[in-house]
């Protein structure tokens, strides 16, 4: 088995180089107006929520650095293959410690504080990592729900400007649906039993048995758009079909729809607002 992945650790030992000889030789922020400090070492399947919340907070062209030990290799295979996509981030930068409180600096972070150190910040963001909470569990409280994103790869290798020009797009199909359909996997959860809504695998069961029609085209695993393709496909399209993912009700390929004007079909309301 280890010999037979041999060439994948290779080529990610490789990457890992290249990546820390980058960070070594173009230097740390000077005045970064952001830091994030998160304690937890699952960083969110293979690492796309910490992607998605750096890749956010840096995309306006804020400075931010990220408090984690990722010198080492292990530390660095930790963050899980999109995780390690926040090396092509450009405004972000490393600490392996938490400096003294900067008042002209956010810090955002998994550990809560007291108020007297929150004041020495200009402002303290804690991160809650519970998403099995619906907006009747906080009400009443001061939370702002990160939105759903699209998957790491769809900012990758998209722009902004490019997803703009592909809401232009001609739609010549009706109803589209491509994903992961793995029985075991998309047949329901803890979150999809609380929320009392149809599994993905069971959707597409149901989708399956309905007359042939040229404008619904409804793609198996096989078949799959690859990822630098995947907005164009779906920019050709007038609804996608937006089933439950695997850990979670909502899935990225909603708001990948609604990126390129596309309208998602969705069965979970209540993760969105508006």
């Amino acid at each position: 088995m280890i010999l037979r992945r041999a060439p994948v650790y290779f080529k990610l030992f490789c990457r890992y180089s290249f990546d820390i000889c980058k960070l070594k030789f173009f230097g740390q922020s000077k005045s970064p107006s952001v830091f994030v400090h998160l304690t937890r070492k699952d960083m969110g399947h293979e690492g796309r929520w910490l992607f998605l919340l750096l890749y956010f907070l840096t995309y306006g062209g804020e400075k931010a650095v990220l408090v984690r030990n990722i010198l080492s290799f292990p530390n660095y295979y930790r963050l899980g293959k999109y995780g390690r996509l926040i090396f092509k981030l450009k405004h972000l930068s490393f600490l392996n410690q938490l400096p003294p409180p900067d008042p002209n600096a956010v810090l955002v972070s998994d550990l809560d504080l007291p108020d007297s150190e929150k004041k020495k910040w200009r402002r303290f963001i804690l991160v809650d990592y519970d998403i099995s909470k619906t907006r009747k569990d906080i009400e009443g409280e001061s939370y702002v729900v990160l939105n759903p994103r699209m998957h790491p790869l769809s900012y990758i290798y998209n722009t902004a400007d490019k997803i703009a020009l592909l809401r232009e797009s001609p739609r010549t199909l009706r109803l589209f649906f491509s994903g992961n359909t793995d029985k075991k996997t998309y047949s329901g959860n803890p979150l999809t039993d609380k929320f009392n809504i149809l599994p993905r695998y069971q959707i597409i069961q149901i989708l399956k048995t309905l007359p042939k029609n040229s404008k619904v085209l409804i793609e198996s695993e096989g078949q799959r758009t690859p990822f630098d393709k995947w907005l164009s496909a779906l920019s050709g399209c007038a609804f996608f079909l937006c089933p439950p993912a695997s850990h979670m009700p909502w899935s990225h390929n909603s708001v990948e729809a609604m990126a390129v004007g596309a309208i998602p079909f969705i069965n979970y309301p209540e993760w969105f607002n508006p």
